[in-house]
């Protein structure tokens, strides 16, 4: 049995957090994406469906929140 490769997505503004994360992810059998900020994660989202958001929560520009709170308006 193929199981696809759940999908995840990192937005977070730390490069190197969001590199590590994503190695280990990637090494364990996920499809990772990354993003280094609010806007850019939600042009994300509005391109890919994702199986996991990692948010982080503060950020400059569009918070994790905010960006939560855009996810949760595309679902209604």
């Amino acid at each position: 049995m193929n199981k696809m490769a759940a999908k995840i997505l990192i937005v977070d503004d730390d490069q190197d957090l969001c590199d590590e994360l994503s190695e280990v992810l990637s090494d364990n059998g996920y499809l990772v994406e990354t993003a280094s900020n609010g806007m850019d994660g939600q042009a994300c989202i509005k391109k890919n469906r994702y199986h996991v958001i990692l948010l982080d929560y503060r950020m400059p520009g569009l918070s994790g929140v905010d960006v939560l709170k855009f996810i949760k308006k595309q679902q209604d």
